[in-house]
């Protein structure tokens, strides 16, 4: 009914004014192609998997990959091409971007198949944006009708359970409505503004986290925000304070989550290729705050240099106060803390709240886990996120097993050593759902000096089974190249259990210190070590084997402590 009522008031004849903004996005000359490079064998690859789709295009495809198809209906990879020309000096018109748009037109039925779930819609109404602008000799009223009708689809489907998705829908909205004139358009902007203030004090954290507490979807949505706020003033020529404010204090939240090489933490799903590169989203926003030209590259360059302002290129980062002892970097709403050293040191340990209560979409079991890194390279590191859906791979990133955590099973039947009910401390299941989500105990910090350390933590997580397990990470620095690295898991219980304590080395670590690390492990006493075939994720769709390992045993009623020491002479 929405949809009619939209199609009736809106049709091909009323939809609004194109606002004549954002000129400078212009990458083409007046001549015009006809040349059609587009063939009956076209083909994409997306999320590392390359698919047929000829043409005209199968935009929907039933036994297809579903995150596969919504990336189909994003055209992130039409912009993607439109970025690469910009960045190549190539010319835009034999990309035939608008013969493939016009195509999705014709063959995708209003309010049906994937391309109308909003969240793609969101992306898709802002891709298209961009498009247009970069490449005005394609547009025409069929695409504008098209978009607008999009538009007014989305903000009657708005996703207001859902998290980064519902930021999503409101971000395309305030930008797609200051595309157009007119009085409706303009009520969507006000309608929109308003929800997305009010969102945003809702999930934004105290630390400046977003409340998923995954730092690629941070990413994303600090890159939106500010897409917004460049629209906003180069378009009505205001500098919401509020909006200034919530970047600022995720700008801030990003740059303390840096790690070397383009790292950042990858507790719950954070794959590393879901989002823009922490470094470019940064200065992308910072160029926004301080009114600079850090990032002059593709979209976002353009959007930039649109405000047609001088810019002070040699403008420092003013908003980071305490960017000189960033050593010891606690997010005590997100639920992680970071060690820096001198040596090129980073050790990141998740203890505290998993997931909103509200949101868990994007939750792990990886509590009181660990990941370790020396410049910039992963010597410990949990499985990561490389897929999405009802799959094996799914359950196993989400599960403990997966992480560098401390695991209790509860014997059946026998007691055998094979029948064991391993917990998940988090109770997650599902795609993307959640059950219990436990709340944290104990969270220390302790510095000894510069080159010692001590992170402690703990949770309620057993609580079901009158069990409390306490983990304390001590990390010692002997030289430059050598470290210490001690594990003490406390367990108070009541019944007897099974324990394990996992160790997911590197993909990229030497030969030598992998050897170094099993024969460490190997000569724990009174303990056995396992191993097996996991992986480790740095892609969506991108895995690479590796042997893991876990030390094991049982706990007797009352409490136990278990300590593993590793000195670790780094490459």
């Amino acid at each position: 009914a929405p949809l009619r009522i939209i199609f009736l008031l809106y049709g091909p004849n009323k939809s609004p004014v194109w606002r004549n903004i954002l000129l400078n996005f212009n990458k083409l000359s007046n001549n015009k192609s006809d040349k059609n490079l587009i063939s009956n064998n076209f083909s994409l690859t997306l999320l590392n998997n390359k698919k047929e789709l000829g043409f005209p295009v199968r935009w929907n495809v039933n036994n297809r990959d579903k995150l596969w198809n919504f990336n189909l209906h994003y055209f992130n990879w039409a912009l993607e091409w439109i970025e690469k020309a910009i960045e190549n000096k190539l010319d835009l018109r034999f990309l035939n971007i608008n013969i493939l748009i016009e195509d999705w037109i014709n063959n995708n039925r209003f309010g049906r198949g994937d391309g109308w779930s909003s969240y793609t819609i969101s992306l898709r109404i802002r891709n298209w944006i961009w498009i247009f602008r970069c490449y005005p000799q394609i547009f025409n009223n069929k695409f504008k009708d098209s978009l607008w009708f999009q538009i007014c689809w989305l903000n009657k489907h708005k996703e207001n359970w859902a998290g980064n998705h519902l930021i999503e829908n409101l971000t395309a909205l305030i930008v797609g409505s200051l595309q157009f004139k007119g009085k409706e358009a303009e009520k969507i902007y006000n309608e929109s503004i308003f929800l997305l203030r009010k969102e945003l004090e809702i999930q934004i954290l105290e630390d400046g986290g977003h409340i998923e507490r995954s730092v690629s979807y941070h990413l994303i949505m600090l890159e939106r925000l500010v897409e917004v706020a460049l629209i906003i003033e180069i378009t009505l020529e205001d500098r919401p304070f509020w909006l200034i404010n919530k970047i600022k204090d995720m700008t801030t939240w990003a740059e303390k989550n840096k790690l070397r090489n383009g790292f950042f933490p990858q507790f719950n799903d954070s794959a590393l290729d879901s989002c823009s590169k922490i470094e470019d989203v940064i200065n992308f926003s910072l160029s926004y705050l301080l009114k600079t030209s850090l990032f002059n590259n593709g979209i976002k360059g353009l959007l930039i240099n649109s405000l047609n302002q001088k810019y002070n290129k040699t403008c420092k980062n003013n908003y980071l106060t305490d960017k000189d002892n960033l050593n010891i970097c606690d997010f005590p709403d997100s639920g992680w803390t970071i060690i820096r050293t001198n040596n090129g040191i980073e050790l990141c340990f998740k203890n505290g709240i998993p997931c909103s209560r509200k949101f868990p979409y994007h939750a792990k079991s990886d509590l009181l886990s660990f990941d370790l890194y020396h410049n910039g390279n992963p010597i410990f590191i949990g499985s990561g996120t490389s897929i999405y859906g009802n799959y094996y791979e799914r359950e196993f990133e989400r599960s403990s097993k997966s992480s560098n955590c401390f695991q209790i099973g509860e014997y059946l039947n026998n007691k055998s050593k094979e029948n064991i009910n391993w917990i998940e401390t988090v109770d997650i299941w599902g795609n993307f759902r959640a059950g219990f989500k436990p709340k944290p105990k104990l969270r220390k910090i302790i510095k000894i000096n510069d080159n010692q350390f001590i992170l402690i933590g703990s949770n309620n997580g057993l609580q079901h089974i009158n069990t409390i397990h306490k983990r304390e990470i001590k990390l010692n620095i002997i030289k430059e190249n050598i470290i210490e690295l001690i594990l003490i898991d406390s367990i108070a219980c009541n019944n007897k259990l099974a324990w394990r304590q996992l160790w997911h080395p590197g993909t990229n670590i030497s030969k030598k210190l992998k050897d170094s690390i099993k024969i460490q492990l190997n000569k724990q006493n009174e303990k056995e070590l396992k191993s097996f075939i996991s992986w480790y994720s740095y892609g969506f769709g991108k895995r690479a084997k590796r042997e893991s390992y876990y030390l094991s045993g049982s706990v007797n009623p009352g409490n136990s402590e278990f300590s593993t020491k590793l000195i670790l002479k780094l490459d």
